[in-house]
């Protein structure tokens, strides 16, 4: 039985801001994609500050931090049709914020009256030291909320991150938009 959805941030809860800021730096040159991703998933691992974060993101699009800074922000925005959902949500089910990001980084996209808002649990990989879809953040999370993984659901823009939380014995559902997920959700939910 279900008793905890979880949700990812970047893509579900916020817009996937880091490939628009690409899009918007790069164009349709793909050359620089993975050494971009890298640095998201060193900051993500809590390997970086955000201050080199910053830098290094900066450095290899040849602007300034400052200038990195102001494409990233102006690109983020809450999916507020969710967010509203997930209070409907906290009414009978337990819910999480599971995201890979840098140390100490939610309190940037989140307030601590919204995080007490909309989740009983928020976990955020740099903060840990171990990022989706490695199977132990979702075991951690599923811990934080007294729960067993299978008692929970988990999605996700991205289907490794959905596959990594099937390995670790949690329902999973893709995320491509907030009306079929809710859809979809419903269902699982009903079963």
């Amino acid at each position: 039985m279900i008793k905890a959805i979880i949700f990812d941030n970047f893509g579900v809860l916020y817009k996937n801001s880091a490939a628009l800021a690409y899009e918007r730096l790069a164009g349709d040159d793909r050359s620089k994609w993975e050494e971009y991703i890298g640095i998201f998933r060193a900051n993500d691992l809590g390997l970086i500050t955000k201050a080199e974060w910053d830098q290094q993101i900066a450095d290899l699009f040849g602007i300034t931090a400052e200038e990195w800074d102001t494409t990233i922000t102006s690109l983020d925005g809450k999916n507020i049709a969710l967010l509203d959902q997930v209070v409907e949500l906290r009414k009978n089910y337990k819910t999480a914020l599971l995201s890979n990001l840098g140390p100490g980084r939610i309190d940037d996209y989140y307030t601590a009256e919204e995080q007490a808002k909309y989740f009983d649990v928020v976990v955020g990989s740099g903060d840990l030291g171990i990022a989706k879809p490695d199977a132990q953040i979702y075991e951690y999370t599923a811990k934080q909320l007294g729960l067993q993984p299978e008692e929970c659901v988990f999605t996700d823009d991205s289907m490794v991150n959905v596959d990594g939380a099937k390995e670790a014995g949690m329902e999973a559902l893709y995320f491509d938009d907030t009306p079929t997920f809710l859809k979809e959700l419903k269902v699982l939910l009903e079963t």
